[in-house]
């Protein structure tokens, strides 16, 4: 069975709870974003590069596409370093920090750099000061809890920890369920 079969099969146990399960299938389940809604097409397809150069995503994960959501509907995850402007303002400010750094550098946009330029660039334009680097650590913050939060990455990883309906109703000195 493969990863999105076993995962998905994992989900129907009842060892997961039903929020937890509807959480993790919408995640597993999502299409990718083709139409950005905060994003101009042009500032995703650079948010989609910038994260791939950070996550080593295996093409599950829409990591882009899930921020340009989130900012579309205006969620935040509650707190931002006071330094940088509202979410949405800084991810815009950031990737065309990040792309000006790749033309006044490598004469290019950044999407059309080598992998090897892209993570120059990163690194010069993360080293640029304070809120350069309050931006980076936010971005990376994020991405990672999109990455690690789909159902395939945490398979990656063999996390299972979703599989826990039963540990809040086992009794005390109740023997422990087969794990899977």
């Amino acid at each position: 069975m493969d990863s999105y079969q076993s995962i998905r099969a994992r989900l129907q146990s009842d060892r997961v709870t039903k929020a937890t399960r509807e959480a993790l299938l919408r995640r597993l389940e999502a299409p990718p974003v083709r139409a950005p809604r905060f994003f101009s097409p042009q500032e995703l397809k650079l948010l989609g590069a910038v994260c791939a150069r950070l996550i080593p995503d295996s093409g599950f994960a829409d990591i882009a596409g899930q921020i340009d959501s989130r900012l579309a509907e205006g969620k935040t995850d509650g707190w931002r370093y006071a330094a940088l402007p509202p979410d949405g303002e800084a991810y815009k400010q950031g990737l065309d920090r990040i792309n000006r750094f790749a033309l006044e550098h490598c004469k290019k946009p950044f999407i059309k750099l080598r992998s090897k330029q892209q993570d120059e660039v990163l690194h010069r334009a993360r080293a640029e000061g304070c809120d350069s680097q309050h931006f980076f650590e936010d971005l990376l913050a994020e991405a990672v809890e999109v990455y690690y939060s789909h159902p395939l990455a945490q398979a990656e990883i063999g996390y299972e920890g979703f599989a826990d309906a039963h540990g809040w109703f086992l009794e005390k000195g109740s023997p422990p369920r087969e794990q899977f």
